[in-house]
């Protein structure tokens, strides 16, 4: 598996050529040059997110078994995508599930979020569905997973283009930076 990574992260067109045999890739969350840091991630992963149409796993420094996820919610594209990739996976099946949107609750998004939940549970899963009060979206998804005690997060990476994000920020950088746990990227 090492190898399977290094040559992921050395040689982005494998990618395309692993991802029909491969349902997701599993990468650290930093390198060897940033080992003993707590708060860079690795240089590659949002590249290769970018470049990849399957999941990502970015594991944490020490693994424990899961026991619940949250899939970070916010109606766009991708979280809906993450949502139905959850749903027809049996990966997190059994664990105790949680859709969390934070900010705008619009009707467009209420229903958006009430159909991912509906999704989830037809596929036999039993999931929460919640919304945020929140000024900022990282520090609600983080507050929430704490308080629930959330083992691993899935969310929906890189949204906006390279551009938007060098005036925006990245969502998805600041949740793989702030937490220790397992994250799920689906872009």
């Amino acid at each position: 598996m090492c190898a399977f990574i290094n040559v992921m992260v050395n040689c982005f067109p494998s990618i395309e050529y692993f991802k029909e045999e491969n349902r997701a890739i599993v990468m650290g969350r930093r390198g060897e040059d940033h080992k003993n840091s707590r708060i860079n991630i690795g240089s590659q992963i949002e590249t290769v997110a970018r470049a990849s149409d399957i999941p990502i796993l970015i594991c944490s420094e020490t693994f424990k078994e899961p026991s619940s996820y949250m899939i970070a919610f916010d109606g766009s594209k991708t979280s809906i995508k993450a949502a139905w990739m959850v749903a027809k996976s049996p990966l997190l099946k059994g664990l105790k599930g949680h859709i969390v949107m934070v900010g705008n609750y619009n009707e467009a998004a209420k229903q958006s979020m009430s159909a991912a939940a509906a999704k989830l549970e037809d596929a036999g899963y039993i999931v929460e569905a919640h919304h945020l009060s929140a000024s900022d979206a990282v520090d609600g998804l983080l507050t929430f997973q704490v308080d629930n005690d959330i083992d691993i997060m899935v969310v929906g990476a890189y949204g906006h283009s390279k551009w938007q994000q060098l005036f925006l920020g990245s969502t998805t950088t600041e949740i793989i930076a702030s937490t220790l746990s397992p994250v799920i990227l689906v872009r």
